[in-house]
């Protein structure tokens, strides 16, 4: 790390300093949606695909390392699948934090161990509580608190009738 001029793409990271995550066939189009460091440098990132043909929206956490290559350690050859949802952080045990629609509860937490297996003793089954509104951010506080940003429908609708108007949320999710 660190062989060139500051913030220049470093060789040394995947292809000329760039990682590009292939989508398998069938898929629209794809992008990363987050990003996160775990202490030994590996790189965990929230990968996003939408689907063609009305399949719907698909979700990986992958975890990357320093050369940029996937972690064949890492959930089954670098990926975990995750399904709906938005957001992701690094609690400092190196446990994953990702945001995700649990069963009915929209708008809930999964927790990953540092190696990407589901850890069930998390909330209940290893689904956080329904908080009621869109995760878009994470952030672990420094005492185990979870912080939560996103937004929340609220109605009567304030623009016209039939649009949906949207608030910006924060919430805090007890450590215990």
């Amino acid at each position: 790390a660190g062989h060139g001029r500051a913030g220049a793409l470093e060789p040394g990271f995947g292809h000329g300093g760039k990682v590009f995550a292939r989508a398998p066939k069938g898929i629209a189009s794809a992008g990363f949606g987050a990003a996160a460091l775990q202490g030994n440098g590996d790189l965990v990132v929230e990968l996003r695909r939408e689907a063609g043909e009305g399949s719907g929206p698909g979700r990986e956490i992958e975890r990357r390392l320093p050369d940029g290559s996937l972690d064949p350690s890492f959930g089954k050859d670098g990926r975990v699948r995750v399904g709906a949802g938005r957001g992701l952080a690094m609690r400092a045990d190196g446990a994953i934090l990702v945001g995700a629609t649990c069963g009915p509860k929209r708008g809930s937490l999964v927790l990953l161990d540092p190696n990407g297996n589901r850890v069930t003793s998390f909330g209940e089954n290893g689904c956080g509580p329904a908080v009621g509104f869109a995760i878009y951010y994470i952030a672990p506080g420094l005492d185990g608190t979870i912080y939560l940003g996103g937004a929340v429908a609220i109605c009567p609708c304030s623009v016209k009738e039939g649009v949906t108007h949207f608030e910006p949320i924060v919430a805090r999710l007890d450590a215990n």
